[in-house]
């Protein structure tokens, strides 16, 4: 016999499935290259387009830069500039790179105010102009399926004002035994170019995977 809160969650992930499935237009994207500027850094800008349904909040758990060798750009929080964001407390950006992934706790997550349209927040990364950029692995709020709404869902990735990537994450369902970032390719010419995948442990039988607090089919 289901529970209400087992219902509740039911419900909320068919929701969640037909969101993810249905077809709508995809967000017009638009980069303004700044001609008459020299950078003395690069800048890389991941701009929330959509959230999976939270029309005033999104959340990330972690975002994790790589190069063209696919080694971990190092980042500190003066690296990090939140722009456009909405009213409402401000937490750290230092949450975006603390190394925490694998959690369902929201206090390791960094989460964020929408602004008014047509206004899109933006998290702008800057980091040494030597660095050749090979990817980006962006793991979504991951606190539950509960909360999931909160997570990002349309993103578009800016390098040095150059348009690189637009497309969709995955959901955050509360999973704390596998890899459940988005890889995102940024080189020009991928070829076999992989990131790293996380080196997860197997859970016990009958071991939650997910942030439900029961055993997944």
């Amino acid at each position: 016999m289901e529970t209400s809160g087992d219902m509740s969650a039911s419900n909320l992930e068919r929701g969640l499935s037909q969101f993810l499935n249905k077809s709508s237009e995809p967000a017009k994207i638009t980069a303004v290259k700044d001609m008459g500027r020299e950078r003395i850094h690069n800048e890389l800008v991941l701009r929330v387009m959509s959230t999976l349904g939270n029309p005033h909040m999104c959340g990330i758990t972690e975002l994790e830069l790589f190069d063209d060798r696919a080694k971990k750009i190092p980042l500190t929080a003066s690296c990090i500039m939140v722009r456009n964001q909405g009213k409402g407390p401000k937490v750290s950006v230092d949450k975006l790179i603390n190394g925490i992934k694998l959690t369902k706790d929201e206090k390791q997550m960094w989460l964020g105010y929408l602004p008014m349209p047509p206004n899109r927040l933006e998290i702008l990364i800057r980091f040494d102009k030597s660095v050749q950029v090979g990817g980006i692995k962006i793991w979504n709020y991951n606190k539950g399926i509960l909360d999931c709404t909160k997570g990002v869902y349309e993103v578009a990735i800016l390098l040095n004002d150059e348009l690189k990537w637009t497309g969709q994450l995955s959901p955050g369902k509360g999973q704390v035994n596998c890899d459940y970032s988005k890889a995102i390719i940024l080189k020009d010419t991928p070829g076999d170019f992989k990131l790293p995948v996380e080196e997860v442990a197997e859970p016990a039988p009958g071991q939650p995977t997910v942030g439900l607090g029961v055993p997944q089919k």
